[in-house]
Order: structure tokens, then C-alpha cells, then sequence
């Protein structure tokens, strides 16, 4: 370990942990540690290489607004920044498996089409919340039918009370 520390290891990690487009990316890299199986190199470099090549050659989403997730859900209400994350994060997951199902060579990307099987689909919510919300956070008329309903009365009322 004595290596690593003359290796100015930790130095090496801030550096590229300060080229990170991501939060959750950051967090990441701040867990490396350095590892001596060939074996365990060679598959995390090969999984780097595809996913390199695969942002490159598809254009991949960005992962700039991508977080983690998974300690928001223990509870049930959210305000609009989170539910915001959830959102950008579900867009860039759906991207990406759609875009890794465009590839017609199942051993092109190997790697990365193994990790991208435990990724579900869930184009229907992330439409709904662009049909719920505006990019300010406000609830759209068209959120609900009732909500529609309601919010045109009111401006009724109003055109009624500003003739009287």
C-alpha cells in the first residue's frame, strides 16, 4: 500500500475525480481502490473501453444530471427538485436502453448490454411527468382532467368578475 501512497494515488483520483460530469460519478471514483487481479483489470478496462466507444459512436446521453437515486425513496413525498432527479435520471436510464437496443451485434458491446439487461424501460412515466410538469415545476392544466376542470372555471370566474 506504501506504493500507492508514493504513487500519490489519492491525488490521481481527485484529478479525475474533477473531471466527472456526474455527482454520483464523483462519489464513484472516490471509492476506487486499487485492485492486482489481471483478470478483474482487464474487464473493468474493457467495460470502460465499450462504454467510451458507446457514447462516442451513439451519441449517448449526457450523465451530467445523473444521482443516485435510491436514498430518496424512503419516503413517499417529494418536492419538485427531486422529483426532478428521479426524472432526469429515469430519462438518461431510458436513453440508454433504447439505444443499446439499436445494436445489432450482441458481442459489439458485450459488457455493457449485460448491465443494461437489469435496466427497465419506463418510457410511460417519464412521458406523464412532462405531461404533470413544466420546466418550472408547475403543475400543467392537462395533469388531470379534474385539475383541467377546475382551473377553467376559475378563469371564468375571473373574466366575470373583472366585467362586473
Amino acid at each position: 500500500m506504501n506504493e500507492f501512497k508514493q504513487l500519490e494515488f489519492d491525488k490521481v483520483k481527485n484529478c479525475i475525480a474533477g473531471l466527472a460530469e456526474s455527482d454520483i460519478t464523483k462519489k464513484f471514483i472516490s471509492t476506487v481502490n486499487p485492485c492486482t487481479k489481471k483478470d478483474v483489470i482487464e474487464t473493468k478496462l474493457k467495460t470502460f473501453a465499450e462504454f467510451k466507444e458507446f457514447i462516442d459512436e451513439y451519441s449517448a446521453v449526457s450523465c451530467e444530471r445523473l444521482v443516485d437515486i435510491r436514498d430518496m425513496f424512503k419516503h413517499l413525498i417529494f418536492n419538485f427538485e427531486e422529483l426532478s432527479r428521479i426524472y432526469y435520471s429515469l430519462k438518461m436510464a431510458n436513453e440508454f436502453k433504447t439505444k443499446i437496443r439499436m445494436i445489432d451485434d450482441e458481442n459489439y458491446f458485450k459488457n455493457i448490454i449485460s448491465i443494461s439487461k437489469s435496466i427497465t424501460l419506463l418510457i410511460d412515466l417519464e412521458r406523464r411527468f412532462t405531461e404533470i410538469f413544466n420546466e418550472k415545476g408547475e403543475i400543467l392544466d392537462c395533469a388531470s382532467s379534474k385539475l383541467e376542470t377546475i382551473r377553467r372555471k376559475k378563469t371564468k370566474l375571473e373574466t366575470v368578475s373583472l366585467v362586473l
